[in-house]
């Protein structure tokens, strides 16, 4: 990663065994991240890139996100996903906010996830963090009982 001066290892604590965590400078832009995914390819390693709020870059492995994991919990306890509510904050949380599952934006979230707006199973909440997640909770009840109706 030496060649992309526009980029910093975050600190110890932030890498994970499967996660590799930057920095990335306000400079750095769409090209940058494209010339990471050629970086990548070309030497046959694929990862899934995260870039969220244009700040902190995530590199992850190509099959792993939040959302697979929501589906493979799915799954393994035989819940369908229309039952199961999501919420998250910023763009490494997308892939668990869309699909089937029910999904809450809190009001603190980074740009990225705007274009979800669009979405009619997703709620975005009016207050920040686990109140917002609260608030979302409530709504999707509200507008779907049978949420709750085996529990």
């Amino acid at each position: 990663m030496a060649q992309f001066p526009g980029i910093r290892l975050q600190e110890t604590n932030a890498q994970k065994r499967f996660k590799l965590s930057y920095y990335v400078n306000k400079e750095f832009n769409e090209d940058d991240l494209a010339d990471l995914h050629k970086f990548l390819d070309d030497r046959k390693l694929r990862a899934k890139i995260l870039l969220t709020e244009n700040h902190f870059l995530d590199f992850l492995p190509f099959r792993a996100s939040k959302g697979a994991a929501v589906r493979y919990l799915s799954y393994k306890w035989k819940i369908p996903q229309d039952r199961i509510i999501t919420a998250g904050n910023s763009g490494n949380d997308i892939d668990m906010l869309k699909g089937k599952m029910k999904g809450i934006v809190v009001s603190n979230y980074s740009p990225e996830l705007e274009d979800l707006k669009k979405s009619k199973s997703i709620y975005f909440a009016s207050n920040p963090l686990s109140v917002g997640v609260l608030e979302g909770i409530k709504t999707h009840i509200s507008n779907n009982p049978t949420l709750v109706d085996k529990l």
